[in-house]
């Protein structure tokens, strides 16, 4: 099992128990990923001339656009307060400036993603979660196990026998999509690591400055308005 899948298991079970605002961020960011897919989709299609292939990739689309309802559905659910829409900007795979293989690249970037996602939701599937979220994945990964294997399908058929071209694709594919999660992991790791290390500074230093702030409060409105007069005027001068 991979150091990521490990994570899905074990890790973030705990994770989203501790913290109700990073489970409904990352439901968000499953919405979002979905939504993109569907579109890159859709996108493509301007450049496929094969009928099957581009129904096949019409009906993947709308199977996405739909995953991403569910995700987003299961925000609202659970989500108690308004949620905050996230903004992304968009990385268009299937680029006619890209080069003469565009279209084999962009299956294989399918074919990968595709894999990986089906790889990591079975893993969602079998972890500690609630059952709503939990019976979501399975109903999700049930499509990405067909999607998977109709994108892999599509991609021998573009591909047209040329194996070199489809390992060289398959490898850089692969590449770039594991070093954008280990990238994604390392920033995540690094601001739990901040804020670890910030909770642990206001726990010491509030101890500090528990008495001086317990003093300040028990002062009546008048005496704290005049303290703050002062204050302010320090504060002017000094930045003078």
């Amino acid at each position: 099992m991979k150091l990521r899948q490990l994570i899905i298991r074990y890790v973030l079970p705990m994770s989203w128990k501790i913290s109700e605002k990073r489970k409904i961020q990352a439901l968000q960011e499953f919405s979002v990923t979905e939504f993109d897919s569907g579109w890159q989709s859709l996108y493509a299609m301007n450049f496929i001339n094969s009928p099957k292939e581009r129904a096949a990739l019409f009906q993947h689309a709308m199977e996405e656009f739909f995953h991403a309802d569910l995700f987003d559905g299961l925000c609202k659910q659970l989500s108690k307060q308004p949620l905050n829409l996230p903004v992304v900007g968009r990385n268009i795979i299937m680029d006619e400036k890209n080069h003469a293989d565009k279209v084999i690249d962009f299956f294989c970037y399918m074919y990968v993603g595709e894999q990986s996602v089906n790889e990591d939701f079975e893993h969602y599937t079998k972890a500690n979660i609630e059952p709503k979220i939990k019976n979501t994945f399975i109903k999700i990964q049930k499509d990405e196990v067909f999607h998977e294997t109709d994108s892999l399908e599509s991609l021998n058929t573009v591909a047209d026998g040329n194996k070199w071209k489809l390992k060289k694709y398959l490898f850089l594919n692969r590449f770039k999509r594991a070093y954008r999660q280990l990238s994604v992991f390392s920033s995540r790791l690094g601001e739990f690591s901040l804020s670890i290390t910030l909770s642990g500074c206001y726990f010491v230093f509030g101890l500090f400055f528990a008495p001086m702030l317990k003093k300040r409060l028990s002062l009546s409105r008048k005496d704290q308005l005049n303290l703050l007069t002062r204050q302010t005027n320090i504060f002017k001068e000094g930045i003078k």
